[in-house]
Parts: structure tokens; C-alpha cells; sequence
């Protein structure tokens, strides 16, 4: 993990001299190696201890290890029963905080190799990451009022940035100020911490779900079961780094942000005015989003979150973008783009009656792109709107079906998938669902009666023979790369023996 992808969540506090103990027999550190700090316990086995306890382990000490090194404790030469307690681990998410019966909160972190709990208390969470300066609050180290925008909040961040580095200031007070943004740039988090500004004791939440390294000082309880922290040392999360591709037709149009969310990759990012100069939305665009065709290339640091699926238990591992390490670019003409689909929008809504007959029709029994055509110029609504739009969906990618419909000698409508004629594909122009391939029927009006009553598991599985009868010949799955897709495509179905 690069020091620049440190910056954002966290900080250590090196030189403290902590009581460390752990259940069970440890291993005592007979000596340290100063050069490559590996410890060498008694009998002369080695141990490379993680990262943050390296500055930590003393000859003498005792070293506790359970379940396969996923909680590490240390126990001192000189330990005495009753004293302050160290623990180190990897934790997979942090739960909502629990009130308990003296009115404070606890916060639950998640460990899937470890059979004790750790449990971090309120105060432990807002000192770390909430109390960043015992006089000053978040909002004054970025030296903006409570009030402000998400927009005019990462520009006082930038210009405070582009100060310290000319001034050469610390690293540490670099890290801070972006830790305070990150804070206050996110939603939920910003809403806690004003929370906890108007009420001391209002619970905070553990900042973007709490995935990675933790040293905590704590207490162990009686029966040796349960960790309770009372102060985080340093806490290291997962992040990595990603290239995303948005169609901005998927996103959501808030009054502030847009948000991002690719649901079958759990990937979220949240996007302000700042962020996307150049792109001047309103609440309206989500209406007509559905047309947009441009998008938004996105370079950002993630960090793993732990939430549950809406209406249920079932947890789910998310990807967010931290607002400090995201970047964007506008890939295509929005000004026309928009201009078009509001042009589509309207015309869809002028035309509803002429629409939903036709997705009536072709909901039993496939209909040729022409037909469509037809119907749309009696009705004058085809200045703009085409025979694809009758079923076209906010997740279907325009690059498969164009890729396609231009090769074809016709196509065809059908519920939602696309039927065109190379030999013969079946399309569904979206991220998921795969390209099938059928051998040119002799009969066409036969193959399509026959198609419209089977499906594409009925089709998969070969159910009543219904493969063998249409001609099946395979299905090309999608992935990453588009230009393989086709490539694929085009050698199934015997068109030009696949070249492009």
C-alpha cells in the first residue's frame, strides 16, 4: 500500500509503550533483528511482525497469536493483571452503533478468522476520526462555514491543499485536512458529525464501512471472549484503486451530487459540482437520463464498505469512492447529447399510446424494425425516436446493439431482446446477458413463432428439444473487452469468418 493512499483515513501514534496480553501460552521475543525487525522467538523460529507493531514488540515480550495470526497480542515483560491491552487485527467491516445500558455506544467490528469479538466504543471511533484537533472542528480545518456546499467544500479543500504544499508544511497536517474532507464530504458521515456537534453524546459511525488493519487499546472480558476498545491507535484500510466507465444514463441526479452506483460490481461514487465542472445537471435529467449517451470516465481510490441489501439481512460488500482520491472526465458532446434525449423524451411522451401497442405486439411475437418505422411515421413520431426505443432499457449499452444492427441484413423486436439476421443472433444489448447464435432457419416465420414461446433457459437447457429445433449454435458471454465480444460474435455466426 502506497504512503499517498494513506492520507486519507488514518494516522498512527508511534513510540507508545502499551501492556499487551492474549489467552493461551505465548512465545517470547528473545531478540530482534534492527535491520529487517524480525523478531526471533525462544527456540529459534523467526516472526515478521505486521507493519504497526513493528515499532512496538520489545525483546521479552510475549507474543499471542489465534486463529491463524487473525488477532495478534503481546504481552510485556513487565505486564501487571488489570492494565491497558493491545490488539491487533484485520477486520472485515463495522456494524451501526449499539447503545448499551449506561447510555454509550458500542460499535461491533466484523472478524470471519477470530473467535473473539471486538467491540470499539463511541468515544474510541469520534476521537480518531471526528476530533482531528481538541480546539478546531473539521469545518474549521478546511476554513469553510457549517453551511457550506458539497461544491464550494472541495474547493476550500483544494485551495487549503495548494497552501500547505507551498508552505511545506507536515505531511501529518496534510493527511489531517484530508481526513476532515472526506469526512464532510460524504453525506452520512457529514450528517453524524453535525450530529455529534449539536449532542456530545450522539453515536458515530465508523467512516466508510471499516475494512482493513486495526490496533486498538482495550480490555479483554472475564470469560476472555470479548474485546472492548477504548482507543484506536491506527487503522489501515483496504483500498485499491480502479478505471470506471459510467453511462451517465445510469446515474442519479441529486440537488448537489450525482451518484454513480453499478449494482452487479457494488460500486458506488458520489460526485459534486466541483468535481463535474461542465456538466450542469438539474433533477430533470432524470427524467430523460435514459437517452443520455455520454459518460464518465472515473479514476478514483475505493475503500470496501459493509451494508445490508435493502429490505433484507443478507450483507453485501460494497466499493466506495473516497472524494479526496476521485477524478473525472466528460467523454462526448453533452450539450447535444442532452439536447437529443430531452428531444426523445418528449416525443416518448407524446407518442405513449403508439409505444405501448408496440411493446404489446412484440411481447407475443417478433416485429420487424421496418413495421416499427412504419407505424412511428403514421403517427409523425419518428423525427427523432426510433424502432429500438419501444424497448429500450436504461442499462442496454448502445455499442452492442449498433455493433450488430449495422452487420445485419434486418432485425427484428422481440419482449426485450433484439433479433438480428447475420445468420441469425439473439441480443440483449446489456451488461449480464449473453449473445446467442442460431444457424440461418429455412423457414423464418417457423423459427421466430417457435423462438417467441421458448426462453432463454428453456433454450440453455435444451428443454423439450427446443435448442436442437431452432438451430442453437452458442453464446458469447461479455466481458471487459468489447472488441472480443465481436470478434466471437462474428466467428459463431459465420459472418465474413469473423472479420471485423
Amino acid at each position: 500500500m502506497c504512503e499517498a493512499s494513506q492520507l486519507a483515513l488514518w494516522n498512527g501514534s508511534p513510540g507508545l509503550d502499551w501492556a499487551v496480553i492474549g489467552t493461551g501460552t505465548g512465545r517470547r521475543v528473545q531478540r530482534i533483528c534492527p535491520e529487517s525487525l524480525l523478531c526471533t522467538f525462544e527456540g529459534g523460529d523467526r516472526w515478521e511482525p505486521p507493519p504497526v507493531l513493528r515499532q512496538l514488540v520489545q525483546a521479552g515480550d510475549l507474543v499471542f497469536t489465534q486463529s491463524g495470526d487473525a488477532m495478534i497480542r503481546i504481552q510485556r515483560a513487565r505486564f501487571q493483571q488489570g492494565a491497558t491491552q493491545l490488539f491487533c487485527t484485520t477486520v472485515e467491516g463495522c456494524g451501526p452503533p449499539k447503545p448499551t445500558k449506561n447510555g454509550a455506544a458500542l460499535i461491533p467490528a466484523f472478524q470471519s478468522q477470530s473467535a473473539t469479538k471486538l467491540f470499539l466504543t463511541g468515544e474510541a471511533v469520534s476521537a480518531y476520526f471526528y476530533k482531528l484537533d481538541a480546539q478546531l472542528t473539521l469545518y474549521d480545518l478546511v476554513r469553510v462555514p457549517r453551511e457550506v456546499s458539497a461544491a464550494d467544500l472541495r474547493t476550500a479543500w483544494r485551495l487549503r491543499l495548494l497552501e500547505l504544499v507551498s508552505n511545506d508544511s507536515a505531511f501529518a497536517e496534510r493527511r489531517r485536512l484530508e481526513r476532515a474532507f472526506n469526512i464532510l464530504a460524504h453525506v452520512d458521515l457529514r450528517r453524524c458529525y453535525d450530529a455529534m456537534l449539536a449532542d456530545e453524546d450522539a453515536p458515530p459511525l465508523f467512516p466508510y464501512g471499516g475494512y482493513g488493519s486495526i490496533l486498538v487499546e482495550g480490555k479483554l472480558s472475564a470469560d476472555e471472549t470479548t474485546v472492548f476498545a477504548n482507543r484506536i491507535l491506527t487503522y489501515r484500510p483496504e483500498v485499491e484503486t480502479r478505471n470506471l466507465s459510467v453511462p451517465l444514463r445510469t446515474c442519479e441526479f441529486l440537488e448537489e451530487h450525482v451518484i454513480c452506483r453499478d449494482t452487479r460490481k457494488k460500486i458506488e461514487v458520489w460526485l459534486d459540482r466541483a468535481v463535474l465542472a461542465g456538466v450542469p445537471w438539474n433533477l430533470t435529467w432524470n427524467q430523460s437520463k435514459l437517452w443520455l449517451k455520454s459518460r464518465l470516465a472515473i479514476e478514483a481510490t475505493f475503500v470496501r464498505t459493509r451494508r445490508h441489501r435493502r429490505g433484507t439481512s443478507d450483507v453485501q460488500t460494497w466499493l466506495t469512492a473516497l472524494p479526496s482520491r476521485t477524478q473525472v472526465c466528460l467523454t462526448g458532446d453533452l450539450s447535444e447529447d442532452v439536447a437529443q434525449a430531452n428531444s426523445i423524451h418528449k416525443l416518448s411522451g407524446s407518442h405513449v399510446d403508439v409505444l405501448e401497442h408496440v411493446r404489446g405486439i412484440i411481447d407475443r411475437q417478433p416485429v420487424e424494425h421496418t413495421q416499427i418505422q412504419q407505424w412511428l411515421d403514421d403517427f409523425g413520431a419518428s423525427a427523432r425516436l426510433l424502432p429500438q426505443h419501444a424497448s429500450w432499457k436504461p442499462s442496454y449499452e448502445a455499442h452492442y446493439f449498433e455493433e450488430l444492427r449495422k452487420r445485419s441484413l434486418t432485425w427484428h423486436l422481440l419482449r426485450d431482446e433484439y433479433l438480428f439476421v447475420l445468420t441469425h443472433v439473439s441480443e440483449i444489448p446489456q451488461l449480464g446477458h449473453a449473445t446467442y447464435i442460431f444457424a440461418k432457419p429455412a423457414s423464418f416465420e417457423a423459427f421466430t413463432d417457435r423462438y417467441a414461446k421458448a426462453s432463454r433457459e428453456d433454450i440453455r437447457c435444451n428443454r423439450a428439444n427446443v435448442a436442437t429445433e431452432l438451430g442453437f449454435i452458442g453464446r458469447v458471454v461479455r466481458g471487459t473487452n468489447r472488441q472480443h465480444w465481436l470478434e466471437n460474435v462474428l466467428k459463431l455466426s459465420g459472418s465474413a469468418s469473423g472479420r471485423l
